[in-house]
């Protein structure tokens, strides 16, 4: 039931818009499988955590990237890295918000990293 209810969507997306409109979904889609986060815990401090993205597709990637580290603590950077050091043990997720330019549209992907400093 879900798949269809999310094949009903997307067919009303592309119904919703004129043809390149619908390209640009479809070009936008495709661009977030380029995308990844990762995280090391540095080995100084076992509460500092090392983010960064990468993007391996042919586009040009937003150098501007929106950080929310799970704790309540939001920071925007340039660059693709970025440090953050936890105040209490405990899980987390911390999302990165980026964003690509394809073909003259910007496509924005939010990437969910989880971490859990003890």
């Amino acid at each position: 039931m879900k798949r269809l209810s999310l094949i009903a969507i997307f067919a009303f997306a592309f119904a919703a818009c004129d043809k390149d409109d619908g390209k640009s979904i479809v070009d936008c889609l495709g661009e977030s499988i380029f995308l990844n986060a990762h995280h090391s815990i540095s080995g100084e401090n076992p509460m500092q955590v090392n983010y960064s993205v990468t993007y391996e597709g042919s586009h040009t990637l937003n150098n501007t990237v929106k950080w929310d580290f799970g704790d309540g603590t939001q920071q925007t950077v340039t660059g693709t890295e970025v440090s953050h050091t936890y105040s209490q043990p405990g899980n987390y997720t911390a999302t990165a918000s980026v964003k690509v330019s394809v073909n003259g549209a910007t496509c924005s992907s939010d990437l969910h990293e989880h971490v859990t400093i003890q």
